[in-house]
């Protein structure tokens, strides 16, 4: 059981890093001013709650 919410737990961090790196570079390149830093730090935290969450229900459902 542990196992399998420690290997939830690191794909969906893995993919969140992946997303708020993507969507930061994007908001780095396209934007006017300094915003990229906000955009990542708001996609990190939220992705980080819910990859958590998801993980925990995805385990307990097993």
């Amino acid at each position: 059981m542990k196992e399998t919410y420690l290997q939830h737990v690191m794909i969906s961090i893995g993919l969140l890093v992946i997303t708020a790196i993507l969507c930061s570079s994007m908001q780095y390149f396209f934007a006017l001013e300094e915003f990229w830093l906000v955009v990542f730090t708001l996609t990190f935290i939220s992705g980080t709650v819910f990859s958590l969450i998801f993980a925990c229900v995805q385990a307990k459902l097993k």
